[in-house]
């Protein structure tokens, strides 16, 4: 095994080589770790020390040879960064090639990425995209990665020095230099604008002295070369005037990590020296230098930072640091172990969905599925491929959809049925199929769902779903259909398409959002040999617990918020009609109505292009009444829920602003246009909450919105349902987790 890490002279990334190295030991692998030139004596007694050997990278033929017929792995630590030089990104991106030409793999652990451009960027997309598996230490590197590799999917793992106590073990039988020693370790680095003010340091050790007299003040340099942490050292002590100690344990790990085991505080704008002492409980106060890399320590950890406070604040900082919750440090370290380990056996599991749909109800369906897989066990790395194409929330997704829309009512059913799928089957199978392919590499399973995704209107979802089965059947990957809605409707075609594809596959479960959905699925699949299916409740159902509620002000005033569908929405999936004159007039009524009640009303919609023009529509017709308001366009499933959150009452065709209300325990009225919103409804034992605009007055549904509000959501039904909701994925996550299937190569 080729193992390719940071720069040996940093004892922090001689940490996370030397994690790698124990790794390899475990598998009964030799190995080898890449250098750039010679390493230092040091770094060669710790290499040998820990068992491994080493290879110039600077030597090509050799690093070739060494690298062909090889597993290499990557990591941890920042090794995409815009200071590297060219000469050994392009020997690593050669060593890469050649490993993958001699049937070796390509893996990466911990990686921290930066942003980076041109030539280097080019290099970096060839090595990550012959990577078979990529897990980067938190969600800024994760960006990156998808910024230089818009096909590669990285697992947001944890910092390599996180996993198991390797690291802090290696102390065990090591004593400090200076024990209850006042530890600062500083970072100072051009190259990264990294920068440290030495009246700072002098005034946090003034107050470490005020505090503990008698402690020794120890500079701890973990990149001991001159013109790095010693230059940097020196300068503090020249500026600042310290009575300090220069410390580099000879390039020791296992006498640094002694070092921060017995401080008795530790200072530092390095992130590895924050992690060394969370790992030994030992107090830590972070020097917040602008750099991204230290908000683990800050926002996870909670430890307390400074900049430039002025000296009588000082000891409050280093009071807050020495009273640390630690049981609570301790939780978050096991958490940070547990994600740790998706470095090594991630589950990665495609979902198939679309969600990225401008109707950010799908959104939300998604993000909560892939949120609460992740929360059931750390191991599963979920993300989603939209089977439109898109690969972002953005406003101008379906910007041409009313006139697609507009277009297939024009057209007669005759031709549409056949013209449609002749057009769409091409662009599936020869535009997004070999997409879908390339970000299924290294995957482990399948998941298709949530939301609507079992409709057959012009076989559009048919072919669609047909296509990712025949991909996961190809891969060799168990596939699990996850509470989706079905409907009936269906073609003969487009069942027969889809019922095949299902029975070649190997599946491992099925599941549907709601009763009427499993007597359709079990009707027109089960009956036909598929797996049969039970409910298990829509995900969306989650989102107060994905989202988190957004502040409210206070208002002596009842906020009710209409969510706006157009009819030519509601008639794409809707067999009766819904005429647009009379859809307008009764909404704008409905508005009126509930202002002239004293209630504060805004108009939303869920996203999509016909709803934002019809909210426009009425907005013009609702120009004369100033108490409605209309919100504007969200960009993200969380904006939407956070601005469902903050009402009284929500009025929707919608589905899923209905079910986003539900989980925050907001009442909502549904406008009845839809066998799923009635099923929810009845779901939820609210079934009397449903109205017909074709039927009802304004002045009902203002009354009914009213009498919803006075009634509340029952606590105990929505307990229940919530945590239906989330056992149902727990047993997906289960069922994925033991379906023993290896990734695919």
């Amino acid at each position: 095994m080729l193992l390719v890490g940071g720069d040996l002279h940093n004892i922090g990334d001689l940490a996370l080589t030397v994690q790698n190295v124990l790794l390899a030991r475990d598998e009964n692998r030799k190995a080898v770790v890449r250098t750039w030139g010679q390493p230092s004596p040091a770094a060669r007694k710790q290499l040998h020390h820990y068992g491994a050997s080493w290879i110039n990278g600077r030597n090509l033929a050799a690093l070739i040879a060494c690298a062909f017929r090889r597993d290499i792995v990557l990591g941890g630590g920042e090794l995409i960064r815009a200071n590297t030089s060219i000469p050994p990104l392009l020997f690593l991106w050669m060593a890469v090639v050649a490993a993958r030409l001699g049937g070796g793999s390509v893996s990466i652990r911990g990686l921290g990425a930066g942003r980076v451009t041109g030539l280097r960027a080019r290099l970096w997309r060839g090595i990550l995209e012959r990577a078979g598996s990529i897990a980067v230490r938190d969600e800024r590197s994760a960006e990156n990665v998808r910024l230089l590799s818009p096909f590669s999917q990285p697992v947001v793992a944890a910092d390599m020095a996180f996993l198991g106590n390797r690291i802090a073990a290696t102390a065990d039988n090591a004593e400090s230099r200076f024990p209850g020693a006042v530890v600062i370790a500083p970072c100072i680095d051009a190259s990264e604008q990294r920068h440290l003010d030495s009246g700072t340091i002098a005034r946090l050790a003034a107050a470490a002295r005020e505090r503990w007299p008698q402690a020794r003040i120890v500079l701890a340099c973990h990149d001991a070369r001159a013109f790095m942490d010693r230059a940097a050292a020196e300068r503090l002590v020249r500026e600042a005037g310290l009575d300090a100690t220069l410390y580099d344990a000879d390039g020791d790990l296992a006498h640094m990590q002694a070092l921060y085991r017995d401080a008795r505080l530790v200072i530092t704008n390095r992130l590895h020296a924050g992690i060394f002492s969370l790992l030994h409980d030992t107090p830590l106060l972070v020097i917040d230098d602008g750099n991204p890399k230290l908000g683990i320590l800050t926002r996870e950890f909670g430890c307390p930072a400074v900049d430039d406070l002025p000296p009588d604040l000082l000891p409050q900082a280093i009071e807050r640091a020495l009273n640390q919750d630690l049981p609570a440090s301790r939780a978050v370290r096991n958490a940070m172990n547990e994600n740790a380990a998706r470095n090594l056996d991630a589950h990665r599991t495609v979902i198939f969905n679309v969600k990225y749909s401008p109707n950010l109800g799908d959104g939300v369906i998604a993000e909560c599925l892939e949120g609460e897989l992740r929360r059931c066990d750390p191991r599963l790395a979920p993300f989603s491929i939209d089977m439109a194409g898109r690969t972002d929330f953005c406003s101008g997704h379906g910007r041409h959809r009313r006139r697609m829309l507009a277009t297939r009512e024009w057209l007669p059913d005759p031709v549409r049925s056949r013209l449609i799928p002749l057009l769409l089957s091409p662009l599936i199978r020869f535009r997004h199929a070999p997409r879908w392919r390339r970000r299924m590499r290294n995957c482990s399973s399948v998941v298709i769902g949530g939301g609507a995704l079992f409709a057959d209107v012009d076989q559009n979802f048919p072919i669609k779903l047909s296509q990712a089965v025949d991909l996961a059947t190809e891969n060799g990957l168990p596939v699990a259909i996850a509470s989706v809605g079905v409907t009936n409707g269906w073609s003969r075609q487009g069942l027969q398409r889809l019922i095949s594809r299902l029975l070649r596959a190997r599946v491992l479960m099925s599941s549907v959002r709601d009763q009427a959905s499993a007597e359709t699925w079990n009707a027109l699949f089960g009956a036909r040999g598929v797996k049969p299916a039970k409910v298990a409740p829509d995900p969306g159902l989650l989102s107060a617990r994905q989202f988190g509620h957004s502040p409210r002000t206070a208002s002596g005033q009842k906020r009710i918020a209409l969510c706006v569908t157009a009819p030519i929405a509601l008639r794409l999936h809707h067999e009766d009609e819904h005429n647009d004159r009379h859809l307008e007039a009764w909404m704008q009524g409905v508005a009126r109505d509930l202002a002239s009640r004293g209630c504060s009303v805004t108009l939303f919609t869920n996203g999509s292009p016909e709803d934002r023009l019809f909210r426009d529509r009425l907005r013009t017709a609702l120009s004369d009444t100033p108490e409605v308001e209309f919100a504007g366009d969200f960009a993200t499933p969380q904006e939407l829920a956070h601005f469902i959150s903050g009402f009284d009452c929500i009025l929707a065709h919608r589905l899923h602003a209905c079910i986003v209300a539900y989980s925050y325990r907001i009442p909502c009225i549904g406008f009845a246009w839809d066998r799923k919103l009635r099923s929810f409804f009845e779901q939820t034992l609210r079934g009397r909450f449903v109205a017909d605009p074709r039927a009802a007055t304004p002045m009902d549904i203002a009354g009914l919105a009213l009498a919803a509000m006075d009634e509340g959501v029952d606590a105990e039904t929505h307990g229940q349902l919530v945590e239906e909701a989330a056992a149902a994925v727990r047993r997906l996550a289960d069922c994925l987790l033991a379906s023993n299937q290896g990734p695919a190569r």
